[in-house]
């Protein structure tokens, strides 16, 4: 059961889901949708356990980590599909809310289809795997353990 004005809270946060790539002020919003900014504040961080902002960042975060993963598209590219007007500043900000970069997952997404595309030439030439290949699986295997359950 939702609480009184719960459902513009709700409103709120699907608008600025589907609108991660436009700026968004407390004040705009809370003018937008009739509500003081500090009720949208605080009844957003009581419904959700998180702020606004933290959200929108949270978001942006999680949907450019997906597009590193599957898309081909270059890191530029996503940061300005999230909003930011520089790479940097979306690299800065994954990095301090992940703790590696966008770069060293495209890397990893990369080396990892060469990786598949190796093991399959060498399934279908019968050859033996290299000391190349042990030495990729143990480097890749914490980042790659870091990636999944991070």
């Amino acid at each position: 059961m939702q609480l009184p004005g719960e459902s513009v809270i709700h409103d709120i946060r699907t608008y600025l889901a589907v609108n991660l790539d436009k700026p968004f002020s407390i004040s705009q919003l809370a003018k937008d949708y009739c509500i003081s900014p500090s009720k949208l504040q605080h009844d957003f961080k009581k419904c959700f356990q998180e702020s606004v902002s933290d959200y929108v960042l949270r978001m942006k975060m999680e949907k450019g980590r997906s597009m590193l993963h599957h898309s081909g598209k270059k890191i530029s590219d996503i940061a300005y599909e999230l909003g930011y007007s520089h790479r940097s500043s979306f690299t800065k900000l994954f990095r301090k809310f992940y703790g590696y970069s966008p770069r060293e997952v495209k890397n990893i997404c990369r080396t990892g289809f060469l990786f598949i595309v190796l093991l399959f030439q060498i399934y279908n030439n019968s050859e033996k795997p290299s000391n190349f290949l042990r030495y990729i699986d143990t480097a890749l295997f914490p980042l790659n353990q870091h990636l999944l359950y991070h």
